[in-house]
């Protein structure tokens, strides 16, 4: 979705927002918090048909509340953004700016949550909600790398996995060593790192990914082992709507050091591509 239809919902979730204050009547604000969702998902590409009615309201209170937080502070900062800037435009403009994340300024407003963050157990249903609306709300130039499942998907490919979401919606899986579907939701308090620092403390000691996010796993002691290339056949969904290049797949196993390659091309002109992704796959693991 481009920046000029997001502003567009935006707009219409807000005024539904404030019809939702001055209702008359319990059904006349019932009727526009409907609306609201109804605009939510199309925002999310979310469906909200299974979620309870606590839920949905977290949902709506989430999305209203970094929006308006991150372009309040942007104002406060004297930072100006582009007419179609999205609330994570803001947000990276904000740390570009003053240092500090979404976390950091959610901390002094009061609405940071609890101190400890928690993983908590999830089962299919929950896990691929939770996944699914945290990659929704990743920018859509990042969208594409994450891999997202519906639960027939991730009992078929994954039946064993310990699936957790932490209580700001982000996700991880561990499949016996095996590190999937790690997403951190925007609006969650901890850090991206924090999600990797407990896969590796359950088990988790191996993962892939699209050589986009290279400088993010090798930063937190995974090291390149093998790659695959690119294969359009294979793309997935969002990457073209996304703009960015093709990359190639990376496959890492944990060591805890510094890696020597600390760019992806240094990597790739370093060791020879495998011919697949499954070869790629087991010559990573015969180095575990």
């Amino acid at each position: 979705m481009r920046g000029n239809a997001v502003q567009e919902i935006a707009l219409l979730m807000r005024s539904e927002c404030d019809s939702i204050i001055y209702a008359g009547s319990v059904a006349a604000a019932q009727e526009h918090f409907e609306r609201l969702l109804e605009l939510a998902q199309i925002l999310l590409k979310v469906d909200f048909n299974d979620f309870t009615f606590e839920q949905k309201q977290g949902i709506i209170i989430a999305l209203d509340a970094s929006s308006r937080l991150a372009f309040g502070l942007c104002k406060k900062y004297g930072i100006d953004l582009p007419p179609d800037a999205e609330p994570m435009d803001a947000w990276e403009a904000l740390k570009e700016e003053t240092g500090k994340g979404a976390a950091d300024f959610y901390a002094e407003s009061g609405n940071a949550g609890a101190d400890k963050i928690r993983f908590n157990t999830a089962n299919r249903k929950s896990f691929t909600k939770a996944l699914g609306i945290a990659k929704a709300l990743q920018k859509v130039k990042d969208q594409w790398r994450v891999t997202g499942m519906n639960r027939g998907q991730l009992k078929d490919w994954h039946p064993n996995a310990k699936l957790h979401v932490t209580d700001g919606g982000s996700t991880i899986a561990l499949d016996n060593g095996d590190i999937v579907s790690l997403c951190k939701n925007p609006n969650d308090e901890l850090k991206g790192s924090q999600l990797l620092q407990f896969a590796v403390k359950n088990g988790g000691t191996k993962l892939d990914s699209y050589a986009g996010n290279h400088a993010f796993y090798i930063r937190n002691g995974f090291e390149p082992v093998s790659w695959c290339k690119w294969k359009e056949e294979f793309a997935p969904d969002g990457w073209k709507e996304s703009g960015e290049n093709p990359e190639h797949i990376i496959f890492y196993k944990y060591t805890g050091k510094k890696s020597e390659y600390d760019t992806a091309e240094k990597f790739f002109e370093s060791v020879p591509a495998c011919k697949d992704y499954d070869t790629a796959y087991e010559e990573r693991d015969k180095q575990l």
